[in-house]
């Protein structure tokens, strides 16, 4: 052992890590044409689990986070984007770290896991087993050949990265490490623990140098200070929550009060002048010259659980368990960037039996989806908590819903409002299925009772208790004389209703995870079909209790044999679901996706996202996508760690009706996603302001330098900037541009975009961070005179024929036209600069501008064909702006 530890300090001879690596990504290269890195479709959707550990990239652009959802995501600081996401296997991750070159990712495992991960995308390099504890806390040696990790079981491991072996041990802590940190140099390592002790251990030789008390209550963070000469030590102590020691002389130099509550994570700036800390809702930074408190950062809104420093000390970003990742700006305390998504968690889900709807329950409420109609998708507002269990009535009219506010909501699907509420169980309601013939209503709860309601008299007509804290999936017989359930400690019960006697019992005895989700007679009440966590189907003789067939979920095989077995047990599986009409199959992917498969072909067809606020997307593997207008704000491609939003490319990718065009069979567009070859080029640009020049360099990153546009105050003043003749297949370009003349208001901000398509103008940098700046131009000479403002607004409520009129649309347009009118005299102080046409119907219309729809259409025309001139005198004068107003019906005829 002291050997081999020595050997990681004193050797210089580098092991061929690169080779490790030069694999992965010849295998990433060749699945692209001549070694382009194709794009990858991304949706927003954020940690559905509480945030435990944050991580910067040692060149700054990138922030991984892990979370209790069983993910790590790579984040980019500068964008707010994810880039993309790790499924770490069994559990979830509880610590990560980038290595000193920033090429490998590790974390550790509530399962005892290890992995390490290619930081450039993603792809799993080793998956290792270190024991049955949790991995508490992990960190690279200075050069990555070596991992260490700690768990709760009091076990400190070395680990080789070449080769995944593990080749040293330091042991002494009696009780779970929760913490350890490499110093700079790699020549010690300190621990702590959960019996407030730190360990100061020397790697040369793997000897334990000193012990430091540090809290009586567990120490849960400590860190090296970035010289190596201090330690710092948090966690739960009597008011004394933070400790700074000499590592060298093992004495103490400062202490500081912490939070509060228990101090969750430390790290000390680049600077080595702070130290940062979490605990509680917030995080704050401590100046080390003067010991004492210099900020905190609040908003996290529960436990901010991690911390880390951006590597030029500017930044901290902090994880948190209210499942969000904050970057802050360490120089004025303020939120820079929240980074998480709207997703709509899938809990519960469930389809027409017509086929028509489908109901997503989840964290934030519920959603009725008409699947028939791509832009229908509304938000059933009644429960107080997440909606875990959803039941159609036969006739499809009905939605039942049982909430963890331990209530029932009965909604009329038509026209979304809610009917009435069912009250009586004390805990979380976890299934809700109707009897054939939809009159009544049976339900479970956590605390393993079942109801059986009639739906007219909305009561209880009987009651049973599966068994106690366990309950889970409840269903009718056929011929609805019957209950049977199923609970998480996998027994089935089948119930009498005319006598309240249990008939049948039995249990699944061969898998761990025998929790019941789901169970369902077959028509002729002989057999019976249970779904549990295993992902297994079982199928039992209703008569004898004999288990007589075991099925995998995911198998086509089982699909096919429990229809003939039970046709409409697909309708309540919470692992897969089959549509009763297109027979194809819904199951839950990875955060809040429903992935739409066809039985009998590998991979899926689409996934469908619900966000917050009625949004929704609907993408492909193929990179196709079709969106609400929030939803589309959730999607962007990533190329590599590059992003590119849906603003920088054309619309190349939407296919409007994409998942009714599925459901009808319908040839989706045979469309290649784009690669790295296909790129914008890099644009650098500098503006000078006495000759009122832009030199603007460009570089061709594959795709081809096409147009270069220029805009000031966001009016284009060039449309092109290249000269006649040039190669778009240039490697390398440097443009000089004359914005004299150009839209600059004198004495302030001004804001030029130079905006750089590739060679096909497919992708540009527009929105980019690197695509604009600000420059403040002075100069008495370019003052601007107030603007003109130019506004039509019109509203039509007489309508051809008598089928359609409406009684608002015209009187709204009047008082929109006269509000805007009020504020543009308020902005230009002048009645002449200020333009504003109201087109209206006749009905309901009495402005002076009213004018009848035949007169409007053709004013309407008159307009749009002087707009382009109208558009030259506004860029002659630099004085005007225009713009187009419609009044659009806001109440109900």
């Amino acid at each position: 052992m002291r050997d081999l530890i020595h050997t990681l300090i004193s050797t210089t001879i580098a092991l061929s890590l690169l080779a490790l690596f030069g694999a992965a990504d010849l295998s990433r290269t060749a699945s692209a044409q001549d070694g382009a890195i194709p794009a990858q479709l991304v949706v927003q959707t954020g940690h559905n689990g509480y945030v435990n550990s944050v991580a910067y990239s040692p060149s700054g652009k990138t922030i991984a986070s892990g979370s209790r959802d069983g993910t790590i995501k790579l984040w980019s600081p500068e964008t707010g984007l994810e880039l993309l996401t790790i499924k770490v296997g069994t559990g979830y991750p509880n610590a990560i770290r980038f290595s000193r070159d920033g090429k490998m990712i590790a974390a550790g495992g509530s399962t005892g896991e290890l992995g390490l991960w290619d930081a450039s995308n993603g792809a799993a390099i080793l998956r290792l087993k270190a024991d049955d504890e949790w991995i508490k806390s992990v960190g690279f040696s200075p050069d990555g050949r070596f991992l260490f990790s700690s768990s709760s079981g009091g076990k400190i491991f070395v680990w080789e990265t070449a080769t995944g072996k593990r080749v040293g041990e330091l042991a002494g802590h009696s009780r779970s490490v929760s913490s350890l940190a490499i110093s700079p140099d790699g020549s010690r390592l300190v621990s702590g623990g959960e019996t407030g002790e730190v360990f100061l251990w020397s790697l040369a030789d793997g000897t334990l140098e000193r012990t430091l008390e540090c809290q009586k209550y567990g120490v849960r963070a400590v860190a090296f200070s970035p010289d190596g000469r201090l330690v710092s030590c948090g966690g739960a102590g009597d008011g004394i929550d933070i400790r700074i020691w000499d590592a060298e002389e093992g004495t103490l130099n400062g202490e500081f009060p912490g939070h509060g509550m228990p101090v969750r994570a430390l790290e000390f700036s680049p600077s080595g002048r702070s130290l940062a800390s979490s605990g509680g809702d917030s995080v704050k930074l401590w100046d080390l010259d003067a010991m004492r408190e210099s900020r905190t950062f609040e908003g996290h809104d529960n436990y901010a659980d991690t911390v880390a420093f951006s590597p030029d000390g500017g930044q901290l970003v902090s994880g948190s368990w209210d499942k969000t990742v904050r970057i802050w700006d360490v120089r004025t305390g303020t939120l820079k960037r929240v980074l998480s998504g709207l997703v709509n968690q899938v809990l519960s889900y469930a389809i027409a039996p017509n086929g028509k709807y489908l109901a997503v329950g989840g964290e934030t409420g519920l959603t009725v989806r008409d699947q028939t109609i791509s832009h229908n998708t509304r938000q059933l507002a009644g429960h107080l908590r997440p909606v875990i269990a959803l039941a159609f009535s036969p006739d499809s009219e009905v939605l039942a819903s049982g909430s963890q506010d331990g209530s029932i909501g009965i909604w009329d699907i038509g026209t979304g409002s809610f009917r009435h509420r069912l009250t009586g169980h004390t805990d979380w309601v976890t299934s809700v299925a109707y009897s054939e013939e939809g009159k009544r209503l049976v339900s479970a709860d956590k605390d393993g009772n079942v109801k059986v309601w009639d739906l007219e008299s909305q009561t209880v007509a009987s009651e049973f208790v599966h068994r106690k804290y366990s309950a889970v999936s409840v269903v009718f017989s056929p011929d609805g004389n019957k209950v049977a359930s199923g609970g998480q400690d996998g027994v089935i019960k089948i119930w009498d209703l005319g006598s309240g006697n249990e008939l049948s019992s039995f249990e699944i005895t061969d898998g761990e995870l025998g929790f019941v989700f789901t169970v369902r007679f077959s028509p002729d009440e002989s057999r019976l079909v249970t779904e549990s966590a295993d992902r297994k189907v079982r199928i039992w003789n209703t008569g004898s209790g004999e288990m007589t067939e075991v099925l995998d979920i995911d198998e086509d095989k089982t699909v096919n044999t429990v229809i003939q077995i039970c046709p409409r047990f697909f309708e309540f599986t919470k692992l897969k679901m089959i549509d009763p009409v297109t027979r194809l199959t819904y199951s839950p992917g990875v955060n809040g996706r429903l992935d739409l498969r066809r039985p009998g072909e590998n991979g899926y067809l689409a996934s469908l996202l619900l966000f917050l606020g009625n949004e929704w997307a609907v993408t492909t593997t193929g990179g196709l996508f079709d969106a609400s207008p929030g939803g589309r704000e959730m999607l962007h491609y990533v190329v590599g760690l590059e992003t590119v939003t849906l603003e920088q490319m054309k619309e190349v990718y939407y296919v409007p009706g994409l998942l009714q065009k599925i459901f009808r069979g319908e040839p989706l567009p045979k469309v290649g996603l784009f690669t790295s070859k296909d790129l914008y080029p890099e644009v650098a640009f500098e503006f000078e302001e006495e000759s009122r020049r832009l030199s603007v360099k460009l570089r061709n990153r594959g795709g081809g330098i096409g147009p270069v546009q220029v805009l000031v105050n966001s009016k284009e003043v060039v449309e092109d900037a290249r000269p006649e003749g040039f190669d778009p297949g240039a490697r390398e370009a440097s443009l000089t541009v004359s914005l004299e003349g150009a839209p600059f208001l004198a004495g302030q901000e001004n804001r030029i975009e130079v905006v750089a398509r590739n060679r096909e103008g497919s992708l540009t940098n527009k929105g980019t961070p690197k695509g604009s700046r600000s420059s403040k131009v002075s100069g008495d000479g370019d003052a601007l005179s107030a603007p003109d403002v130019y506004a039509i607004v019109g509203g039509v409520s007489d309508y051809t024929g008598d089928d359609l009129d409406l009684r608002f649309a015209a009187k709204d347009a009047e008082d929109f036209a006269k509000a805007v009118e009020l504020g543009a005299l308020r902005l230009t102080g002048d009645p002449g600069k200020v333009h504003i046409r109201l087109l209206t119907s006749g009905g309901g219309s009495r402005g002076p501008g009213s004018r009848s729809r035949t007169r409007r259409r053709a004013a309407l025309r008159r307009r749009s064909s002087g707009r382009r001139s109208m558009t030259s005198v506004e860029r002659g004068r630099r004085t005007s702006s225009s713009c187009i107003f419609r009044a659009t019906e806001r109440r109900s005829a």
